[in-house]
């Protein structure tokens, strides 16, 4: 495997993980600000329009830059895949503890 392979692997699977991450971000506020259905599925289409920039951003420097494309894309696919598990997990975990931090107050 030749480096610019590798280099293209690595900063592509650090691109997933960053539009990984600014998925998280937008659910996270999604949740906290938006009660209705089309807040929620207006954050789901702007989760959707990032993972497709991400990919079109990796095509187009691909293309430009004659850089290996498969396996750039396929990182990108990866790093979008394991980071939307690990920010999921850990949004998952945060709203579990706020809940349980109400049930305590009302409780109370």
């Amino acid at each position: 495997m030749e480096t610019i392979q590798i280099i293209c692997i690595i900063v592509g699977a650090l691109a997933g993980f960053a539009a990984a991450f600014l998925n998280m971000l937008l659910s996270k506020k999604s949740y906290k600000t938006s009660n209705s259905t089309a807040g929620i599925m207006g954050a789901n289409v702007l989760r959707l329009i990032v993972d497709l920039a991400a990919f079109a951003i990796g095509f187009l420097i691909c293309d430009n830059c004659d850089l290996p494309m498969v396996e750039t894309l396929v990182s990108i696919a990866v790093g979008l895949s394991a980071g939307e598990m690990i920010f999921l997990r850990k949004l998952i975990n945060n709203i579990k503890k706020e809940n349980s931090e109400k049930n305590e107050e009302r409780s109370a």
